[in-house]
């Protein structure tokens, strides 16, 4: 099968990023050539795996975040001293889905 490659894609680099772009692409075990190097970079299956684990990052530090706001407002209501008594187990439960999420993210890892 012939590959007609007919689009041409372009970026502009400054000095450093180039001088380390081509070190790059002599110190790795992919193609030798530039072009090449980039294709093999952009369609391998390392960088579908990185964008997934990012993405799963991404997800997993946003959920810590709304819990560290919960229990932020959950602290300032306390020291206004009003409390709630639903407050400990709402707490215990949002840090039960983030250890639910921190180990699918780790089954994930192990999967790829």
């Amino acid at each position: 099968m012939e590959t007609n490659r007919i689009y041409t894609v372009k970026a502009r680099l400054t000095p450093e990023e180039y001088k380390m772009f081509c070190k790059h692409v002599q110190g790795s075990s992919r193609p030798k050539n530039k072009s090449n190097y980039i294709r093999e970079c952009i369609f391998s299956e390392d960088i579908q795996k990185s964008t997934a684990v990012a993405r799963e990052l991404k997800n997993l530090n946003f959920q810590i975040r709304k819990i560290g706001v919960l229990i932020n407002q959950i602290a300032a209501s306390a020291n206004r001293g009003v409390w709630y008594p639903g407050d400990t187990e709402l707490v215990l439960s949002k840090l039960q889905e983030v250890e639910d999420l921190v180990e699918t993210f780790r089954e994930d890892l192990k999967e790829l």
